[in-house]
């Protein structure tokens, strides 16, 4: 529990210095506008042969400083050393829906707090040899099929990019609550370890960020 403190420490302090802090009246929000966006650090992982990570973002927004956020990804990676004489390949889809609440800092920094509930479906891939001195190596392998789903409370920031207007980074600090895998007997011989958009699958709670750009388009001025 204490990392998670600290974990909260610190997100408490980058948000003070993410936020312009000096006194500015704050531009007037639009009284509804829509938000397009994805991870741009997950693109990274495109370039690396055993990862492959998208996901995109949205929102709508309403002008008292409520909205309603989603999230959709894709998530295929092969960990290694997962098994000594094996491999371990996940792959699947996943999505947070909740909403949140935002507030104006300075004139134009957002800091928000929101809950999401999410879902992920996908397969693990599991296969591993067994060596022995008195016969050949002998191949064991298995596919399972997978549903998991997370309850997550959700830190934001963000801020305008200079000179392109409605364009904004930010970043989302996420704790997960993870509902544990039903029929978990199922996977003792053949383990899931890692679930899409959450992580390791034996930690019922844990800690992630996201870093992402975002179009905001006001709809109702």
């Amino acid at each position: 529990m204490s990392k998670y403190l600290f974990l909260l420490f610190g997100v408490l302090l980058s948000l003070k210095n993410f936020a312009q802090t000096e006194e500015s009246v704050a531009p007037q929000r639009p009284a509804f506008s829509v938000d397009l966006g994805v991870d741009y650090l997950k693109l990274v992982t495109l370039a690396f042969p055993d990862e492959d990570k998208y996901e995109g973002i949205g929102a709508i927004n309403f002008g008292f400083g409520l909205s309603l956020d989603g999230e959709y990804g894709y998530t295929k990676k092969t960990p290694q050393n997962t098994y000594k004489n094996g491999t371990y390949t996940f792959e699947g889809n996943y999505y947070r829906v909740g909403f949140g609440y935002n507030h104006v800092i300075g004139e134009a920094n957002t800091i928000g707090l929101g809950l999401r509930y999410a879902r992920s479906d996908f397969e693990d891939f599991t296969e591993y040899t067994i060596l022995s001195t008195a016969f050949e190596p002998f191949i064991l392998s298995n596919t399972n099929k997978v549903s998991a789903q997370w309850a997550e409370l959700v830190l934001k920031s963000e801020g305008p990019v200079k000179k392109i207007k409605n364009l904004k980074l930010g970043l989302f600090i996420r704790l997960k609550f993870l509902d544990p895998l039903k029929d978990r007997a199922e996977y003792e011989t053949f383990p899931v370890h890692a679930i899409p958009g959450y992580g390791i699958s034996k930690a019922n709670t844990t800690a992630a960020f996201n870093l992402f750009v975002k179009y905001s388009i006001p709809l109702i001025k």
